[in-house]
C-alpha cells in the first residue's frame, strides 16, 4: 500500500534531457508523462497570445478552477505527479478535480484499432450523414463514468428511435406543427388566470405560478449535474424536460379542445413553446448542431455560447417570457430520422469481416512446425509466473547485434529485460508494444545488463519472430493462464 517508486527517465537517444548536474544522468531522458502536461500550460499561452487574453489568469489565478477530463489509466500523473510539479513551483492552481472514465468497450470486446474492432467516426459521418448529434447522445447516454459500458448498435438503435425520434423530436414537431397551424407561427398571448392539466396529471396548474416555476427546477436541476460532472445525469435530466412537455400534450389533448375551448388551447401552446425555448438552449452542450436546428426554427437567433443559459435562468426565476407574444416562428425542420434494423445489421458486419477475413486466410495457410516438446505435469507448468506488460524502453545493448535492452511495466513495478530480437524489430518499433512476460524466471547477467525475466515471442519455421501480446486494454501485470 501507499505510495511506490516510480521511475521518471528513460534511457533513449530522443526526449527531454535530465539535467547532467545529476549523478548518473548521463543519456537520460525524461519519461514523457513526466513533462508532457506541462503542454498544458503551454497550450493556454499560445491560446490567450492568439485571443488577446492573460494566460495567467487561468493558471495562477485563485479564481480559475483546473479540471482534467482523463481516462482510468492516466489518473497517477494527473493526481500526483503534475500536481506535485505544480506544487513544487509555486505560484500555480493544483487540480480541483479529475474526472476519470472507465473504459468502454464494443460489441462484447475490448475496442481494438489493430483489430478493426472499432467505430471509426470518419467512416460514420459518411453512413450516417447529418446525425453527428446521434452518436454524441449515444456515447454520452453510455458514458463510463463509474464503471465499463459497452457500445452496442443494436443500443444505439434503440436510443435514436425511442429517445431522440419518439420523445423529443415527436414533442418540438408536434409542438411547431400545431402552433402553425392554429396561429400561422404567432406566439399565441393568453389569459394567466386560466388553468390547464401540468405534466403529472394535476387537474389545474397556473401558466406562471407553477409552470414556469416547475420548467426552472428542471433546467436548474440540469446545471448542477453539468457542475457536478455528470453528464450521464445531465443528459437523462434533459430527455426528462421533454418528456414533461410531451405530457403537457398529451394531458390537455389540444387537438381536441381548439374545438371547444380555444383560449386554453393558447395557454398550453404557450407554455409548450416555451419547453421547446428551453430545450434548444439546454441541449447545447449535448446537442449542438440540433440545437441550431431549433434556434432556427423558432427564429431565434444562434447561440454564441455566451452565458444564455445563465440568461434563461434569470429570466424563468423572474417569470418573464423567454418568447414574447406576437413573435413568428419558423416551420417544422426534420430533427432525427428512425434507424432500420438494415442499417444497423450493415455495422455489425463491419466488425465480423475483418475477423472473417484472418480466420480465411489462417486456414487456407500451412506453414511447417516444430514438434511438440515432451509433455510436463501440471506442476510444472504452474510454476511459470507468466504476467502482461508493456515495454516503455528499448536500446541496442552495446556489442551485441541481437539483443535489445527493455525497460516494462508491469503494473506493480518496472524491470530490465534483454531480449534477443534486435534483428527482428528496431528499439523504436518495440516501444509501446503489450508483451507476456516470464516473471519469475531467475534473473542472470547478459553482457552485463541484468535480465529479470523473458519476453514471450512466437517464432515461425522460417525464424521469424511475433510478441505474444493481450489485448488491447488489459492492464499490466495480469496473470496469464
Amino acid at each position: 500500500g501507499g505510495l511506490q517508486p516510480r521511475s521518471m527517465t528513460r534511457d533513449l537517444d530522443w526526449g527531454v534531457d535530465v539535467p547532467q548536474s545529476i549523478e548518473g544522468a548521463e543519456g537520460k531522458k525524461l519519461y514523457v508523462w513526466m513533462d508532457a502536461p506541462i503542454g498544458y500550460i503551454s497550450a493556454t499561452k499560445e491560446w490567450a497570445k492568439q485571443n488577446g487574453k492573460n494566460w495567467e489568469e487561468y493558471w495562477k489565478d485563485d479564481k480559475s478552477e483546473l479540471i482534467h477530463f482523463i481516462g482510468k489509466d492516466n489518473i497517477v500523473f494527473h493526481c500526483l505527479i503534475f500536481p506535485s510539479i505544480l506544487k513544487a513551483h509555486g505560484g500555480y492552481i493544483l487540480p480541483k478535480n479529475v474526472p476519470a472514465n472507465q473504459f468502454m468497450n464494443l460489441e462484447g470486446d475490448k475496442i481494438s484499432t489493430s483489430r478493426n474492432w472499432a467505430v471509426w467516426v470518419h467512416e460514420y459521418l459518411e453512413d450516417f450523414k447529418g446525425q453527428q448529434d446521434e452518436l454524441r447522445y449515444y456515447l454520452i447516454k453510455n458514458m463510463p463514468e463509474l464503471k465499463d459500458s459497452e457500445f452496442t448498435w443494436a443500443g444505439f438503435q434503440e436510443m435514436n428511435n425511442n429517445e431522440l425520434v419518439n420523445n423529443l423530436a415527436n414533442f418540438v414537431n408536434r409542438v411547431v406543427v400545431l402552433s402553425n397551424k392554429y396561429y400561422d407561427g404567432i406566439v399565441p398571448d393568453f389569459d394567466p388566470d386560466l388553468m390547464i392539466i401540468g405534466p403529472d396529471g394535476e387537474a389545474e396548474t397556473a401558466f406562471h405560478d407553477s409552470e414556469i416555476l416547475r420548467l426552472f427546477d428542471g433546467v436548474h436541476v440540469l446545471c448542477q449535474h453539468i457542475r457536478d460532472y455528470d453528464f450521464r445525469a445531465a443528459l437523462s435530466q434533459l430527455m426528462l424536460i421533454s418528456t414533461k412537455g410531451n405530457q403537457i400534450l398529451q394531458f390537455n389533448e389540444p387537438w381536441k379542445l381548439q374545438k371547444t375551448d380555444p383560449e386554453t388551447v393558447k395557454v398550453v401552446m404557450n407554455l409548450a413553446l416555451h419547453y421547446v425555448a428551453v430545450l434548444s438552449i439546454v441541449m447545447r452542450p449535448f446537442l449542438p448542431f440540433t440545437s441550431d436546428k431549433l434556434q432556427g426554427i423558432l427564429n431565434l437567433d444562434a447561440i454564441k455560447e455566451e452565458d444564455e443559459m445563465v440568461s434563461m435562468l434569470d429570466i424563468l426565476a423572474a417569470g418573464e417570457p423567454l418568447l414574447n407574444a406576437g413573435h413568428k416562428i419558423g416551420q417544422p425542420v426534420h430533427l432525427f430520422s428512425r434507424i432500420d434494423d438494415a442499417v444497423i445489421e450493415a455495422q455489425k458486419a463491419k466488425l465480423v469481416k475483418p475477423v472473417e477475413e484472418a480466420l480465411v486466410t489462417a486456414r487456407a495457410v500451412t506453414i511447417e512446425t516444430t514438434p511438440i516438446k515432451e509433455e510436463i505435469a501440471f506442476d510444472d507448468f504452474m510454476k511459470l509466473d507468466i504476467r502482461t506488460a508493456t515495454i516503455l524502453t528499448a536500446e541496442k545493448v552495446k556489442k551485441a547485434d541481437k539483443l535489445l535492452k527493455l525497460e516494462v511495466d508491469m503494473g506493480s513495478e518496472q524491470r530490465t529485460v534483454v531480449s534477443g530480437i534486435a534483428e527482428h524489430y528496431t528499439p523504436e518499433e518495440v516501444i509501446g508494444k503489450r508483451v507476456s512476460i516470464l516473471a519469475n524466471l531467475a534473473s542472470r547477467k547478459i553482457r552485463g545488463v541484468e535480465s529479470k525475466g523473458m519476453i514471450l515471442m512466437a517464432e515461425d519455421a522460417d525464424g521469424k519472430l511475433s510478441f505474444v501480446s493481450p489485448e488491447d486494454g488489459w492492464q499490466n501485470g495480469a496473470t496469464v493462464r
